[in-house]
């Protein structure tokens, strides 16, 4: 690590004793939402404090104060789950739920009332085996079993699988540099259309026409492959469009290439292909006034 991040570092973690030090609970609890990876030895030492004393710091707090600042927590260590130790997060979890709930009993107002249901049927949801959110649901469900059906007819909560700090795995829209120059000079060729690239074929052609006209391994091929590029009018696919390259010279690409001509004949849509000049052109120029010949043959 270079010593200008390891300063930047130690600044950052000296700012955060401070607050702590100081009391300054609810600016640290914000600044803890920009801290990120990596996790000094000192910035471990600090939460570790901050994990043992929070709980007695907001003890006398009021519920709807105390509500406040569990939220924030609450929402820290869903957006960075790996902050906080898991026995802290059940503790800090198992004091929201019942402050929420103490908040539900001694609300009057039937519209306030049903706002804090159902954040406490969220969390509830969230929680699934915490244990007092377990003997919340059981008490609801002995005592008041319509609140939990209320709430849950309007409840709506957002869960996320947990993740790692390793880079995604994932992959890119276009397979190439040439797809995607491709794909800006059917845009600017249909400025007012919607080009799509990779649309798998099941997507855009009737199954059971498929099913029923085609060979069981044109029907696989049909279920496995894409089209190079569909432009839509609104909600519908009007032009069709496939890039040959010189790979499509091989005897199997050639011969998949007639299934595909053979699925769009069957679909009754007409096939344009473009062949590239040469096998490295990226220049979306070039590629405008390659679509605008095929479409003008297309055309007429």
């Amino acid at each position: 690590m270079k010593s200008s991040e390891q300063l930047l570092l130690k600044q950052r973690d000296s700012e955060l004793s401070n607050m702590f030090d100081q009391g300054k609970i609810d600016d640290f609890i914000s600044s803890l939402f920009q801290v990120k990876a990596p996790y000094t030895q000192s910035l471990k030492k600090i939460i570790k404090s901050f994990e043992s004393e929070y709980l007695s710091l907001i003890k006398n707090l009021n519920d709807f104060d105390k509500s406040k600042t569990l939220t924030e927590v609450t929402r820290l260590s869903m957006l960075n789950p790996k902050l906080f130790s898991q026995k802290f997060t059940g503790r800090f979890t198992s004091n929201h739920l019942k402050t929420l709930a103490s908040l539900s009993a001694m609300e009057s107002k039937p519209k306030y009332k049903h706002s804090i249901n159902i954040k406490l049927m969220s969390y509830l949801s969230l929680n699934p085996e915490n244990k007092t959110a377990k003997n919340i649901v059981k008490e609801y469900l002995q005592e008041c079993p319509e609140v939990i059906a209320n709430a849950c007819e309007e409840e709506v909560s957002i869960k996320s699988n947990y993740i790692t700090n390793e880079e995604p795995k994932v992959k890119s829209l276009f397979n190439s540099p040439q797809e995607k120059s491709i794909n800006m000079a059917l845009e600017a060729c249909f400025p007012n259309l919607y080009t799509y690239p990779n649309k798998v074929l099941h997507e855009l052609f009737p199954y059971d026409l498929m099913k029923s006209n085609l060979s069981q391994e044109k029907f696989d091929f049909f279920l496995k492959s894409t089209m190079d590029f569909v432009v839509y009018q609104n909600e519908m696919p009007i032009y069709f469009f496939e890039i040959d390259s010189s790979f499509h010279d091989s005897i199997d690409l050639k011969r998949k290439d007639r299934w595909k001509d053979d699925i769009c004949k069957l679909a009754e849509v007409k096939l344009i292909r473009i062949r590239p000049e040469h096998p490295n052109q990226t220049s979306v120029d070039d590629f405008k006034r390659i679509v605008t010949t095929c479409m003008n043959q297309h055309l007429n």
